[in-house]
């Protein structure tokens, strides 16, 4: 499934009931009418709230709205949203957002990917009007991920890492 930014929370918003902002970033994601920071999140069962904002600590907005760190979405394994929690999860009235990272196995599996993004098929931008050269717009987003066993049946690992490389030109208005 395509996912713009490969950010998890983007996913969110598939569930009903659930809306996040045009443009995410920082206090977007608000459920069933409560508020942005009463939505818990949990990574393998573990809190995963910041204490100042109530966001996730994994993929926590920036500044800009884009994610300040990227947890990939090939390290997840199940993603899992409840809107209207039942009263043994307790801590907050909002959605519960589960997250379920993978594990290594017994056999060797792994992934490689890579997107690219150019302007060469966006819609020009309002603020580059007609007789000005496009702005420059270049996303590169690769990674792998690799799970294997080190000691059968016992002990496993599994790694991913996730690059993006990106210029991202803004047009110049006189």
């Amino acid at each position: 499934m395509p996912l713009q930014g490969r950010d998890f929370q983007n996913l969110v918003t598939l569930q009903p009931s659930i809306q996040r902002t045009p443009g995410g970033g920082l206090l977007t994601i608000t459920a069933n009418g409560n508020r942005a920071t009463d939505n818990n999140f949990l990574v393998d069962g573990i809190d995963d709230n910041d204490a100042f904002y109530g966001e996730t600590v994994l993929n926590e907005p920036g500044v800009s709205g884009t994610p300040a760190t990227h947890l990939p979405i090939d390290a997840i394994q199940e993603f899992n949203v409840q809107s209207s929690p039942e009263a043994d999860y307790g801590a907050k009235p909002g959605a519960i957002i589960n997250l379920g990272i993978k594990s290594g196995t017994n056999q060797f599996h792994g992934s490689a990917y890579y997107f690219h993004r150019n302007n060469a098929l966006d819609a020009r931008n309002y603020f580059n009007p007609i007789g000005q050269p496009l702005s420059a717009l270049g996303l590169h987003q690769f990674g792998a991920s690799a799970a294997a066993p080190i000691v059968k049946e016992k002990l496993f690992i599994f790694a991913n890492y996730e690059g993006v490389r990106d210029a991202v030109g803004n047009p110049l208005t006189r």
